[in-house]
C-alpha cells in the first residue's frame, strides 16, 4: 500500500469520526439541550436578582434586598437572610422545566391550588419589571406541583416537586440561622466561660494556639478546631423577637459564653435555658436564637480540655532500640530492631518475644496523651513516681535518647501518674496503657515473654 492510499485511509477515517461525533452524538446533545429547553416555563440568572418577595403559606409577605453579597429580610421581619436558602430559591427556579402542559388552562383554577391560596414568587432585576411565578397544589400522583405564569395565562404547566421545593420556603427558612457569623476557620482568638466563671481563653499565635487564662500552656489546637466548627455549622431552630421574663432572668447569668475573634472583627455569643429551651444572645442582636441543647452541652467546660495533652511525642520509624526497666527491682530489658528492620528481638540470650508486642508498646507511647494534669508542686513519691513502677526509654538507630516516659502507681479513678522528658509536667493517663506496657516484671514476663514449650512426655514403659 502506497502512502498516499494509507494518507488518504486516515484523513477519512478522522472525517467519518468526526461525522460521528459532531453529527451524530453531537448532534443528539444539541437535540437534548433544545428539548429542556423547550420544556423551561420560567428563569432569572441569580446574580441579577435585586430583590424578592415571597408568600408564605399563611399569606405574609416575606420581602429581601441584597446587599452587596448578602441578603436582608425587610418584610415581616428585618432580619439578615439565610444565604443558603436564598440561593437555593433562586436556582430552584433558574430553569425550572415543565413535565406535562394542559393548554388551554382550566377556567377555574382554585382546584389546581392556584386560587387565593397560591404561593407567589416575584424576582426583581435592578429597574427591570419584576418576573412571577404562581405555585400551586401538589399533583394526585407523580410527585408534581401546579404552576403557573401571569405573564401565560392560557397555560398550566406541572413541575417536579423536587425541583421548586426551595422556593416554597418558612419565614424560619428565610431566616438567617447561623450561631456564629464569622468563619471559624478564621479565628484567631477564642474565650469560653461557663456560668460566669471563665474556662479559657486561647490566641492563635505564630507557633500555634496558646492558652493565655487561665494559666499559659500549649492550647489543643484540635480542640479548640472541633469547638469552633460544632458552633460555626449549627444552625437555630426557632426565633424569639420578644424576649419573655424567664428569657431575660436566664441571661442575667448565661451558662455559657463564647467570645470569637478574627480579622474580620468579633463575636459574643451566650446560652442559656428558658421555658424548657436552649437560648441563644448575640451581642447587639435583640432576637434570641432557639438551639438544640447539644450546641453548648457539646462545649467543653475544663480548663483541661483546652490545653495541649500529648505526654510524649516520638516518631515510631525512628525508634530502633528500646529499653523496658522497673527501678524498683533494678530490672532492665532491652530490645532491638533486627538487621532488616522488620521485627524486634530481645539482646537476652534465650528470650524469645511474642509477636507485635513491642510494635504495640511503641505505638501506644509514640503520641500519648493524657487524660488530666497533677498541680503543681505534686508529691512524687506519693505518686510512685520516685521512683517510678516502669520506664520505656527510646532509641534511635545511633543509640540517641528520642524520649524517656515513667509510670508511677495507678489509681481506679485517676489513672496512671506519668513523668515524660519532653516536658516539666505530671500527668495522668488511662490505666487502660497498662496492657500494652507493663507495669512489672511479671506483667512483662506475662505479656512480652514466649513461655518455653513442655517438654515431651516420656514413653510409657513396656
Amino acid at each position: 500500500m502506497n502512502v498516499r492510499w494509507t494518507a488518504a485511509l486516515v484523513v477519512g477515517a478522522a472525517a467519518l469520526g468526526a461525522w460521528v461525533w459532531f453529527g451524530e452524538l453531537g448532534g443528539e446533545s444539541r437535540k437534548k439541550a433544545a428539548e429542556a429547553e423547550a420544556q423551561r416555563v420560567f428563569g432569572e440568572d441569580p446574580n441579577g436578582v435585586t430583590k424578592l418577595e415571597v408568600s408564605l403559606a399563611d399569606g405574609t409577605l416575606a420581602r429581601l434586598v441584597r446587599a452587596g453579597t448578602s441578603w436582608q429580610l425587610e418584610l415581616p421581619v428585618v432580619y439578615p437572610a439565610d444565604p443558603e436558602s436564598v440561593e437555593r430559591l433562586l436556582h430552584s427556579l433558574q430553569k425550572v422545566q415543565a413535565t406535562a402542559t394542559i393548554s388551554p388552562a382550566p377556567a377555574e383554577l382554585a382546584q389546581f391550588g392556584l386560587g387565593e391560596s397560591r404561593r407567589t414568587v416575584r424576582l426583581f432585576a435592578g429597574d427591570a419589571p419584576p418576573k412571577e411565578v404562581f405555585l400551586g397544589a401538589p399533583t394526585p400522583i407523580g410527585g408534581g406541583r401546579y404552576l403557573a405564569l401571569p405573564t401565560d395565562p392560557n397555560k398550566l404547566y406541572v413541575v417536579d416537586s423536587a425541583e421548586v421545593s426551595g422556593a416554597l420556603p418558612t419565614l424560619v427558612d428565610l431566616r438567617d440561622k447561623r450561631l456564629l457569623r464569622l468563619p471559624t476557620d478564621a479565628a484567631d482568638e477564642l474565650t469560653v466561660r461557663a456560668d460566669g466563671a471563665l474556662v479559657a481563653h486561647a490566641k492563635k499565635t505564630e507557633a500555634g494556639w496558646q492558652l493565655v487564662e487561665p494559666e499559659a500552656a500549649p492550647a489543643d489546637a484540635e480542640k479548640l478546631r472541633r469547638v469552633l466548627e460544632d458552633v460555626g455549622f449549627a444552625r437555630a431552630t426557632g426565633f424569639a423577637d420578644t424576649e419573655t421574663e424567664a428569657q431575660k432572668a436566664s441571661f442575667q447569668k448565661p451558662e455559657l459564653e463564647l467570645d470569637v475573634h478574627s480579622p474580620a472583627g468579633e463575636e459574643r455569643v451566650a446560652f442559656a435555658k428558658a421555658d424548657g429551651k436552649t437560648w441563644l444572645s448575640r451581642a447587639g442582636d435583640a432576637v434570641l436564637l432557639e438551639v438544640n441543647p447539644a450546641v453548648s452541652t457539646g462545649v467543653p467546660t475544663k480548663t483541661f480540655d483546652y490545653r495541649q495533652k500529648r505526654v510524649l511525642t516520638l516518631a515510631s520509624d525512628q525508634v530502633h532500640a528500646l529499653e523496658l526497666s522497673f527501678p524498683r527491682t533494678g530490672e532492665t530489658h532491652r530490645f532491638e530492631l533486627d538487621a532488616s528492620g522488620s521485627e524486634w528481638k530481645s539482646t537476652e540470650a534465650g528470650v524469645e518475644l511474642k509477636p507485635l508486642k513491642v510494635e504495640d508498646l511503641v505505638l501506644a507511647v509514640a503520641s500519648l496523651d493524657a487524660t488530666g494534669l497533677e498541680p503543681a508542686g505534686a508529691d512524687r513519691k506519693k505518686l510512685g513516681l520516685d521512683p517510678p513502677m516502669a520506664t520505656v526509654r527510646a532509641l534511635d538507630a545511633k543509640g540517641a535518647e528520642l524520649g524517656v516516659l515513667s509510670l508511677g502507681d495507678a489509681s481506679p479513678r485517676e489513672g496512671l501518674p506519668a513523668l515524660s522528658s519532653q516536658n516539666s509536667e505530671v500527668w495522668r493517663v488511662s490505666n487502660d496503657l497498662g496492657g500494652q506496657v507493663p507495669l512489672s516484671p511479671e506483667a512483662y514476663r506475662n505479656l512480652f515473654v514466649k513461655s518455653a514449650a513442655p517438654a515431651p512426655a516420656p514413653p510409657p514403659k513396656p
